[in-house]
């Protein structure tokens, strides 16, 4: 497979210089999101990102402190 965008179109090419398989990057996202369409399939609304973690802030007034680690 190739790396990115920037090759794309040469794949053809290369499959018969190097005489392997050679996959083009844009054909094949094109492809996995057509098929995720076909699919039904759409974006998660649950839980797509874990929460940050807590952070040390040495010097920060305590209570301020407990606040930003609840929110």
């Amino acid at each position: 497979m190739l790396g990115c965008a920037g090759l794309a179109g040469m794949d053809k090419a290369l499959s018969a210089h190097l005489e392997v398989p050679v996959i083009d990057p844009v054909a094949a996202g094109v492809a996995l999101a057509e098929a995720l369409v076909r699919l039904g399939q759409r974006t998660s609304k649950i839980r797509t990102y874990a929460p940050p973690r807590g952070k040390i802030r040495p010097g920060w007034d305590t209570g301020l402190e407990k606040v930003l680690a609840t929110s």
